[in-house]
């Protein structure tokens, strides 16, 4: 059961994102899941967190957004996902980023979205 809802989720990020005014008509984003307040996005900047090792990863692989998914959303669930969007993104650096996420262990879940 829980497995449907979170393909749905993504089926449903991926649907608005492609009718949002922001959308970029090609890249990789990967979406992510954490209830950890430190890993949340700063509202400070754009593209950081509160956390300084998720800052230095963020830096090494070129962020340029980290934003919540869903803000006015009322499910506690969609409230905890955020977009991690790259600024020059290829699938090996996409692979590479997304090895190292895993590998830190710094997200509970992680999804990636190849949008070319």
């Amino acid at each position: 059961m829980k497995k449907k809802l979170v393909l749905v989720i993504i089926q449903i990020v991926i649907s608005l994102h492609l009718f949002s005014q922001d959308y970029y008509p090609q890249g990789y984003y990967l979406y992510v899941s954490t209830s950890n307040e430190r890993l949340k996005p700063s509202l400070q900047r754009d593209g950081t967190s509160n956390d300084e090792t998720l800052n230095r990863i963020f830096r090494e692989f070129g962020v340029r957004r980290y934003r919540q998914s869903f803000p006015g959303a009322k499910n506690k669930e969609l409230l905890n996902f955020y977009e991690i969007h790259l600024t020059e993104s290829d699938s090996r650096s996409m692979d590479t980023f997304e090895s190292v996420l895993r590998s830190q262990k710094t997200f509970d879940a992680i999804y990636r979205c190849d949008l070319l």
